[in-house]
């Protein structure tokens, strides 16, 4: 073996062992009674980012991890989460719901604990049976907002092309794994039916993911995310693919 070639097998060798370059950590503030569960909470939200990224990458979407959060906080009860977000976002705590679980301002990540969020699930969905995933889906689906508003930022300058509320809510739900279990895909004349031009849904969760997951069968999240802020979306996406 001549030297150049023995350079070139070293480095190649090197960065087999290496491996790929790891990901940033998330900084994670808990509760003092939570401190014992730490572990697992940095575990859960790390994956559930990791979860996110690769979700995204796959439909076309790549970002960096650092482009996501990198702190999470994690609060006892949900009394406590709403005074910790009215006073990120200066507003009153009592105009936040209290089935309020989550969200993300920045790239910091405001939860409800599992044992908070528990009785929330049970409350608005007693037809969907509760389990770990449960709160692992609610962590995800916090993120894919992060990441679809990071999207979209990038793309326009603005979060406000995310889309109307039930396709950026639905795309978090079908991020998220959420609601998908017999559910038989809606057709083009029924996804119309509840959305297009001026139109909306009701306010319903399973729905908007059901809604977001049938369009999906149609036209590419790409393409969905890309064209979400449009007018007459998604009656014109789905005009275009419904030509005889």
């Amino acid at each position: 073996m001549n030297k150049m070639l023995a350079l070139a097998f070293l480095l190649v060798s090197s960065l087999a062992i290496a491996g790929p370059a790891e990901r940033p950590g998330i900084t994670v503030e808990l509760p003092a009674s939570l401190e014992g569960h730490r572990a697992e909470y940095e575990r859960l939200i790390t994956s559930s980012r990791d979860e996110v990224l690769a979700w995204f990458a796959k439909s076309g979407l790549p970002m960096e991890a650092a482009d996501l959060i990198d702190r999470a906080v994690v609060y006892l009860d949900t009394e406590s989460l709403r005074r910790g977000v009215a006073k990120v976002f200066g507003d009153d705590p009592q105009k936040i719901p209290d089935t309020f679980s989550g969200t993300v301002n920045g790239k910091t990540l405001y939860v409800a604990s599992e044992e908070a969020f528990h009785p929330i699930w049970t409350k608005l969905y007693p037809d969907w049976p509760w389990s770990r995933r449960s709160y692992r889906s609610l962590i995800v689906h916090e993120l894919a907002h992060r990441a679809h508003a990071y999207v979209s930022s990038r793309r326009t300058g603005s979060e406000d092309a995310m889309g109307p509320s039930w396709f950026f809510e639905g795309l978090a739900v079908m991020c998220a794994g959420q609601f998908a279990a017999g559910k038989k895909p809606m057709n083009a004349t029924e996804i119309l039916s509840h959305v297009g031009g001026s139109k909306a849904p009701k306010v319903s969760y399973p729905l908007y993911g059901h809604l977001v997951r049938s369009l999906a069968l149609f036209i590419p999240v790409k393409t969905l995310v890309g064209k979400a802020a449009e007018p007459g979306f998604p009656r014109e996406l789905l005009r275009v693919v419904n030509k005889p």
